[in-house]
């Protein structure tokens, strides 16, 4: 799992925090600013349970 802070340059502020998990899935978070993003992104990282459960809300999201 591998995680990348890009700015929003569609707002104009804030950052996307993009989340590659190991299974190939792709989540897009956007966050206000880089430490709340590089927070979640450790987060991610650092408990398996909270990417299953993103990887889960995602697939019901784009199902939906």
């Amino acid at each position: 799992m591998s995680y990348t802070i890009v700015p929003n340059t569609a707002l104009g502020m804030g950052v996307i925090l993009i989340v590659t998990l190991a299974c190939g899935s792709v989540l897009q978070v956007p966050c206000h600013n880089h430490a709340t993003a590089d927070h979640v992104g450790k987060s991610y990282k650092s408990n398996p349970k909270v990417a299953d459960m993103a990887v889960s809300f995602a697939n019901r999201s784009n199902n939906s």
